[in-house]
């Protein structure tokens, strides 16, 4: 029995002719056409990728600057200032007793009272 298929395969082995491949489909430039679209995928990526990283720089760079005007104008309402921590960062060292003075104001307005007699300080330091 195994004689048998043995001679059926070598019959099969004796008539096999191989087929020559057809050519790579190349385009005029020698690039295959997948491959200029994964470099058209890549080179869109990166144009992306760029052009969000210089949105984000200058949208960073747009930071209010406190003007003494501006900052007499927003501390007039204090509860309802808004103030970046870029543009404070930059009220801090161009200005700095400007700064404290917002500060305090904030402070102020914002945390309890601590010198009454029952504040939290006092309340904290009788324990």
């Amino acid at each position: 029995m195994h004689d048998r298929d043995d001679e059926q395969f070598e019959c099969y082995l004796k008539s096999f002719r191989p087929v020559d491949p057809g050519p790579l489909p190349f385009s005029a430039s020698g690039i295959p056409t997948s491959g200029r679209r994964r470099v058209a995928f890549a080179v869109t990526a990166v144009g992306c990728f760029a052009v969000a990283a210089l949105l984000l720089i200058t949208l960073s760079n747009r930071a209010p600057r406190m003007t003494d005007k501006t900052l007499s104008e927003r501390t007039r309402e204090p509860n309802q200032v808004q103030v970046s921590a870029p543009a404070l960062t930059r009220l801090a060292f161009d200005d700095h007793d400007t700064f404290v003075e917002l500060i305090s104001r904030k402070a102020e307005s914002q945390l309890p009272p601590m010198k009454g007699a029952q504040s939290a300080l006092r309340v904290l330091a009788k324990e």
